[in-house]
């Protein structure tokens, strides 16, 4: 009777309650060293830096870097050099989308990365609005881009209000098995009676990559929502996550904003594990211990390390790559 009911809750949208902190010490990060992301040269369209990194995955060829406010995909050589790859433009031919100049509510808005089995990247919008729809696919060796409007698939997971809450704001991706895990970020205003929520979202890894070839939208095997606890009075949301096989990872920020589409300032970074049914986080310290509040973007596993990019919220600052040593607690 309990899975009867849990399925026909997850059909109607209901959220089911999210899934508290486990007992005992979590997992904490310290940050070892920052440095800028930043191109040789500076073209008509682009600046010469990453801006507003949100999301990194390693490739065949290098690393990918998405960015959420320029049709450019960055890619990070093995020698650490930087190349950047165009994305289609925007209205008027547009590449660079800011306050400045009027078009910030065009930019594509990609926020996740994710390596696929074949050494390609899956790169998201976060759905937050009807023009950041987008699934990048990234051929970073054949430096070659593909983008799919995702329309569909965004409001099918949209009317999910399990997993959307008041606002849709995917910032998330990882694969996991067989699944491909969508992180929802809960960061949205309260509408009509409905919370924001942070939740994980499964869908069949092959289902997806057979949607983006023309096939039809992925069902969701299973949502789950969860608490990521608060930083005073404004609550954490995810903004990345990353599999080790074991467990996943994920970062996230307590950012206070008033909804999904305006930004805030980060009052609280944390890292955390999901393992089967247990969650756990703990903070994360700059390198002389003190906690962060960095904008931790993206998360990319090595080892008992990890790499992570910021996004400063600034046109005119260059996003950071830094390194983080991870403790599993």
């Amino acid at each position: 009777m309990r899975v009867l009911i849990a399925i026909l809750l997850g059909a109607c949208g209901a959220a089911p309650p999210p899934v508290p902190p486990a007992e005992g010490p979590g997992p904490s990060a310290r940050i070892e060293a920052c440095s800028p992301l930043r191109f040789l040269e500076r073209v008509a369209d682009r600046p010469d830096f990453v801006r507003a990194a949100s999301g990194i995955a390693a490739v065949e060829g290098g690393w990918v870097i998405a960015q959420d406010d320029l049709a450019w995909v960055a890619v990070r050589r093995p020698d650490g050099g930087l190349d950047a790859l165009p994305l289609p433009a925007g209205p008027g031919g547009a590449r660079i989308f800011e306050e400045r100049l009027g078009n910030r509510d065009d930019k594509p808005d990609l926020e996740s990365a994710v390596t696929l089995p074949d050494g390609r990247a899956l790169l998201f919008g976060s759905g937050a609005s009807p023009g950041r729809v987008s699934v990048v696919i990234v051929d970073a060796a054949a430096r070659a881009t593909r983008v799919v409007d995702a329309a569909p698939l965004y409001a099918a997971l949209r009317a999910r209000t399990d997993l959307s809450g008041s606002e849709l704001n995917l910032e998330g991706a990882a694969v996991v098995g067989d699944a491909l895990w969508l992180f929802q970020r809960g960061n949205g205003a309260p509408r009509d009676g409905i919370l924001p929520i942070n939740a994980v979202a499964e869908i069949s890894l092959d289902a997806m990559l057979a949607y983006l070839d023309g096939g039809p939208t992925p069902p969701l095997r299973r949502v789950r929502a969860f608490d990521l606890g608060r930083a005073g009075d404004v609550a954490y949301g995810f903004t990345d996550a990353a599999s080790d096989g074991a467990r996943v990872w994920f970062l996230a920020s307590a950012e206070d904003s008033p909804d999904a589409l305006q930004d805030g300032p980060i009052v609280g970074t944390r890292v955390g594990t999901i393992e089967g049914e247990r969650i756990r986080w703990g903070p994360v310290r700059e390198p002389d211990g003190a906690p962060s509040e960095r904008k931790l973007e993206g998360l990319l596993l090595d080892g008992d390390a990890a790499w992570a990019v910021t996004d400063a919220d600034d046109p005119d600052r260059a996003s950071e790559l830094c390194r983080l040593t991870l403790t599993r607690g």
